[in-house]
């Protein structure tokens, strides 16, 4: 395992069902107690400060495949893994046909957006973008969700963006053409759902 510079180890196994990423300074995930101890400090909810996928494994497995169709254990204990799809409030899909780009196959792209309110907490909202059933980016703000209002707060949107190029860590997609006008069209059809 790896020390971080404080001394202590970069994973957390103090919880017998996850594992967890420990706190480390400058970086945007804490552990519980220090999450909760944060929140009293500035006077406002837990689940506000940092959404629990980036710093618990079971949590991230939770919601990494759009549709699972496998079992994932931790440390023993199954993940219960569900479809974000259908735990989103008042969900609304819009279809993406962009007339300019094919994709790799030279077909025309066809995809469907889902938007929908997050059921368990307004704090966490964003975009999750997947390619081709696994989660590369979560949480993006896009459009309204970026301006220092309460305008597109709660609200969670899922794209399969099969026709993006992943970068080869899959934690990011290739920045081109394709990538800006996927997001000129999220920014707008969260404008209309909003």
């Amino acid at each position: 395992l790896k020390r971080q510079f404080n001394g202590n180890y970069e994973f957390d196994f103090s919880d017998p069902s996850d594992i967890q990423l420990s706190q480390e300074k400058g970086k945007s995930f804490v552990n519980p107690e220090q999450k909760r101890e944060e929140s009293k400090s500035r006077g406002m909810s837990p689940d506000e400060l940092v959404e629990p996928e980036r710093y618990s494994l079971v949590a991230y497995l939770k919601i990494l495949y759009l549709d699972p169709h496998m079992q994932m254990y931790v440390l023993g204990h199954k993940v219960r893994a569900y479809r974000l799809r259908n735990s989103l409030f008042m969900a609304k899909q819009h279809t993406y046909k962009p007339v300019s780009f094919r994709d790799d196959n030279g077909i025309k792209i066809n995809t469907r957006m889902v938007f929908g309110f997050n059921k368990k907490t307004r704090y966490h909202f964003g975009i999750m973008l997947y390619h081709k059933n696994r989660l590369i980016k979560q949480y993006i703000r896009v459009g309204i969700q970026n301006g220092g209002t309460s305008r597109g707060r709660g609200v969670i949107g899922l794209v399969d963006a099969y026709f993006l190029t992943p970068t080869h860590n899959k934690q990011d997609f290739i920045y081109n053409d394709k990538y800006r006008l996927l997001m000129e069209a999220l920014a707008s059809k969260l404008a209309t759902y909003w």
